[in-house]
C-alpha cells in the first residue's frame, strides 16, 4: 500500500505530485492548483502528527496546548472538505465523460466510493447532518483521536473515520489509476 510508503511527508509531496502532474494533468488548472495545496496541506499534517500524536496518546492532557489541538483539527477539518471537493470534480468528470468505457471504468466505480467515503465525513463537519446513504451516523462529526492515524471524526457509535484514512485512500486510487 501506497501509504506506507509515504509515512515521509517529503517523500508524500512527491508522491501526490507526480500524480498531479501525470494523472491529472488534464484537469483545469483550478483543479491542480487547488490538490497541489491539499497536497500540501496533507503533508503539513502529517509532519504535525510525528509530534502530535504521542502528545495525544498521552494520558496527561496538558501536553497539548488547546490552540495546537484546534489547529490541527481544524486544518484537518479543511482538508476534508477541500479534498472532497477534488474528488467529487474528478468523479463527476469520469462519469459524464463522452467514451462509455471511460464511464463504465474500474476508475469511475472507485472515485464513486471514494467521494462516498469522504461525503460521509463532509456531510456533517459541513451541514451537521448526516450522509444520506449513512442513515445510523448521528448528523454530527465529533473531532476524536485515532491512536496511529490522527485526527478522526466520531459519526456513529463506536465508528470513526481519519483524515488519514481518507488522504491514504486517495493518494492509493492516484497511485493506481495508471493500471485501471
Amino acid at each position: 500500500m501506497i501509504a506506507s510508503q509515504c509515512a515521509d511527508p517529503d517523500l508524500r509531496l512527491k508522491e501526490w505530485n507526480s500524480h498531479i502532474e501525470t494523472q491529472l494533468k488534464q484537469e483545469p488548472s483550478g483543479v491542480l492548483w487547488l490538490l497541489n495545496g491539499l497536497a500540501a496541506l496533507d503533508c503539513n499534517l502529517l509532519q504535525k502528527e510525528i509530534h502530535l500524536i504521542p502528545k495525544l496518546n498521552n494520558p496527561n492532557p496538558n501536553l497539548l496546548s488547546p490552540v495546537e489541538r484546534i489547529n490541527y483539527y481544524f486544518y484537518s477539518a479543511l482538508w476534508v472538505l477541500g479534498a472532497y471537493e477534488v474528488v467529487r470534480t474528478i468523479h463527476h468528470r469520469l462519469r459524464n465523460h463522452p467514451d462509455p468505457t471511460v464511464k463504465n471504468s474500474q476508475l469511475c466505480v472507485r472515485f464513486g466510493k471514494l467521494k462516498k467515503e469522504f461525503g460521509r465525513v463532509r456531510m456533517p463537519l459541513a451541514k451537521c447532518e448526516p450522509q444520506h446513504n449513512s442513515p445510523q451516523d448521528t448528523g454530527a462529526a465529533l473531532p476524536g483521536f485515532d491512536p496511529v492515524l490522527g485526527a478522526a471524526w466520531t459519526l456513529a457509535s463506536g465508528e470513526s473515520v481519519a483524515r488519514r484514512h481518507l488522504s491514504d485512500s486517495f493518494l492509493q486510487l492516484l497511485h493506481d489509476w495508471q493500471h485501471l
